[in-house]
């Protein structure tokens, strides 16, 4: 229901976070109460859901309408506050639609017919399905591991068969495709039991998790990070995870599981004792659970019966003061620990005494008040990860220097005042000798120091993926780029000076991070650095405060980029894409004051399909050649002048694009 107003103009309700379901639902019906709306309900469970529905969604007589997808199928029947309700039953697929899908999820059938045998025995695979889509995307994502042979079909379904014949409770195919699963990926699989049947797993964070938890098998030439993905698009290509959002230039960036999965997952966990997860109204839980996370649980008691010599793994989501209280006042008995997450737990210091460091490999206090960090940190060692977003942590203690086997360290915060500063993340600074921590890949955000000394030792953190740098000065430009000259494995570089006049000096790097994938520059730039034209995978670029002049931008055109924003980097009058810019999909123009003319000719920009355009003042016409960009299905216009808005909408010249949206009137002008 908050999802109404962060998708309103209207200011949030006071006290908002504080009302109970039934508040909420009332401020939100007095809210709607005079509008028309369409809201989409996903996977309804309970008909106890109609009765803060009724409340929050009156019916007014506006057209307003209420979608809701549900397996219960007397859910819909159950609302007698609509004025009707109409039930559409999703009936299985039929077989050649079942099968069609079954085997473009084999993958290696696109664009091809199997032989006769085994498309027969892809049909007796199918009718095991029996028209169920997620059934048949798991065997889709299972048969193709297997060699594309009779043979290999026929023991898949000879299996599939003894499975059904053992009348389990779920279906006897996602049995098998647990099962079909190496032993390194059942472990990565069954984790899921420690996110809530809503949450999304961040791909970056499941990655180092799997690594803390020692499910990763170390490969030649690859990292453990690196083979964590792959473990992870595995289960994706199998259909046992599914991708729940994608970054704009094309990575996962969060994934899930299925609800019957789920109930898999939550059998083999019982069965083995992997894990557990405890909400606010569950009981108690086995005294020898090894890996445990709590959901809004309330209770200061919940750990009493566990045995903290067996936990391996402790999440602590939406916890309460009392509950977190509870848990750090016996931290120190948890000495077999190697995952600790209080991520958003209400808590602004930790116990001086912090589990035995040998075990320890992750720990994430992101989005806690914590300002300080106990000297006892230093005794861990094996820590891997160490997150620290969020918090008010602005100075890392020299003891940070001795947990040599440190591999991301993320510390820093947004700045979230009325008057935001030029530098919107606001780092830590690091001590002396952050040089020795050799096997760092991630590393945000630093401070820039007056003695240049961090930047000096940052040239021997040779195996950095990603580096966030801020409050740069414009001397610093010289060390900065001897430093990351020599980080071969950069895939992503962040800088900012120090203040919007201060310039950001960056044209000596050389060699570039020939691996480089995304740039973030902000704060002033002479030019726009030579190296950066060299950069043959770069993905995506952000330019702000830039204050670029001429033909800077043109000399952009050759990259191979997926995104670019331009957030006042720009001070010319006409923005001139010719040609190039062969990969772009998504262009954000954003606060260019000077800006009067975009115009777009030749093959320019041949994928765009996203175009947002923002404070932008002097821009009062539709950018000249949009016709030619046959891919573009999105345009978001903020706070852009009401001429501009008026060509967008009676030019005709935009008619192809299906999705216009102008949010500082909050109105929608698809065609």
């Amino acid at each position: 229901m908050l999802q109404v107003f962060l998708e309103s103009p209207e200011a949030m309700p006071a006290n908002v976070d504080s009302m109970d379901e039934m508040q909420l639902a009332d401020t939100v019906g007095r809210y709607l109460g005079d509008k028309a709306y369409l809201v989409v309900l996903d996977d309804v469970w309970s008909s106890e859901v109609w009765d803060y529905l009724g409340v929050a969604l009156p019916d007014s007589g506006m057209g307003s309408r209420i979608i809701v997808s549900t397996r219960v199928i007397d859910i819909g029947r159950q609302c007698r506050w609509a004025s009707r309700v109409e039930t559409l039953v999703h009936t299985p697929l039929d077989k050649g639609s079942s099968l069609q899908l079954f085997l473009r999820k084999a993958s290696r059938w696109v664009g091809c017919t199997p032989d006769p045998e085994l498309k027969e025995i892809a049909a007796e695979i199918v009718r095991e399905c029996r028209g169920l889509p997620l059934l048949l995307v798991a065997m889709g994502g299972l048969m193709s591991t297997r060699p594309q042979t009779a043979e290999a079909w026929q023991d898949v379904l000879d299996k599939l068969r003894r499975t059904r014949d053992l009348e389990l409770a779920l279906p006897a195919v996602l049995w098998l495709a647990y099962n079909d699963l190496p032993s390194r990926l059942k472990a990565c699989f069954l984790y899921f039991i420690l996110f809530p049947r809503t949450y999304c797993a961040k791909r970056t964070a499941l990655v180092r998790l799997w690594v803390a938890g020692g499910f990763v098998q170390k490969e030649y030439g690859r990292t453990l990070e690196d083979t964590a993905e792959a473990y992870l698009h595995e289960l994706i290509r199998r259909n046992l995870v599914q991708v729940t959002d994608y970054y704009d230039y094309g990575k996962v960036r969060s994934c899930g599981v299925h609800d019957m999965l789920r109930e898999i997952i939550i059998h083999k966990c019982e069965e083995d004792n992997f894990g557990a997860s405890v909400t606010r109204d569950a009981g108690k839980v086995r005294a020898d659970v090894r890996r445990l996370s709590t959901v809004d649980t309330k209770r200061d008691d919940f750990l009493r019966d566990v045995s903290a010599g067996h936990v391996r793994t402790l999440f602590m989501l939406g916890a309460s003061a009392a509950s977190t209280s509870s848990l750090l006042a016996i931290i120190p008995e948890y000495k077999l620990l190697r995952v600790l997450d209080l991520e958003g737990a209400p808590v602004d210091r930790l116990p001086e005494e912090l589990p035995d460091g040998s075990c320890l490999r992750y720990l994430s206090l992101r989005n806690t008040r914590i300002s300080k960090l106990p000297k006892s940190l230093r005794k861990l060692t094996h820590l891997q990860t160490l997150d620290l977003k969020g918090t008010y942590v602005s100075h890392l203690p020299a003891g940070i220097t001795r947990m040599d086997s440190i591999r991301h360290l993320l510390a820093y915060r947004y700045y979230s005042g009325q008057h935001p500063p030029y530098y919107y993340a606001l780092g830590v600074t690091l001590p002396r000798g952050i040089g020795q921590l050799r096997d760092l890949q991630k590393l945000t955000y630093v401070e820039a120091t007056r003695d240049k000394g961090t930047l000096v030792e940052l040239a021997r953190l040779t195996q950095l993926k990603r580096l966030g740098i801020v409050k740069l000065r414009s001397g610093d430009g010289g060390t900065l780029c001897a430093s990351v000259a020599k980080m071969t494995e950069l895939l992503s570089l962040s800088a900012s000076s120090s203040d919007i006049t201060e310039p950001l000096n960056l044209a000596s790097l050389d060699p570039a991070p020939r691996k480089l994938e995304r740039l973030y520059l902000r704060g002033p730039l002479p030019e726009l650095p030579r190296w950066v034209l060299s950069l043959r995978n770069l993905q995506r670029i952000r330019l702000r405060w830039s204050s670029l002049k001429g033909d800077a931008i043109v000399h952009l055109q050759c990259l191979p980029v997926i995104e670019l924003a331009l957030i006042q980097a720009y001070d010319g009058v006409t923005l001139h894409f010719t040609e190039g810019f062969s990969n772009l999909q998504i262009l954000e123009i954003d606060h260019l004051t000077n800006l009067e003319l975009i115009r777009v000719e030749g093959s320019a920009m041949p994928m765009i399909h996203k175009m947002s355009l923002r404070s932008c003042r002097s821009l009062t016409t539709v950018p000249e050649g949009i016709q030619r960009l046959k891919h573009l299905k999105e345009i978001h216009l903020f706070a852009m002048p009401d001429a501009m808005v008026a060509s967008l909408k009676e030019g005709g010249m935009a008619s192809h694009v299906p999705v216009i949206r102008v949010y500082n009137q909050h109105r929608d002008i698809s065609q």
